[in-house]
């Protein structure tokens, strides 16, 4: 960490996690998310949690499941006017 003399907050933040080994980029990444004394701005959280989920496992979820979730779920319940949404599709 260094010295508080080194720069603004800001720098040396940025100081701190560009000596971070790469593997632990992303579990700082979550803490930073999970933490409320953190403020990040909404697009900068958006883009930390896309990068976060590139980052994470991949489930692969066939065709049929799909398929029979939508069937199971309807269009009413997820979206405010579903024929509006089915003309889209």
């Amino acid at each position: 960490m260094p010295p508080p003399e080194a720069g603004s907050k800001h720098e040396r933040l940025e100081a701190c996690l560009a000596q971070l080994a790469d593997e632990d980029l992303l579990p700082v990444a979550q803490r930073f998310l999970d933490s409320d004394k953190v403020f990040i701005g909404r697009a900068e959280r958006f883009a930390l949690e896309d990068a976060l989920w590139a980052a994470g496992p991949v489930v692969e979820i066939p065709g049929r499941v799909r398929r029979e979730l939508a069937r199971t779920v309807g269009l009413e319940l997820l979206v405010h006017r579903p024929e509006r949404f089915g003309w889209l599709l």
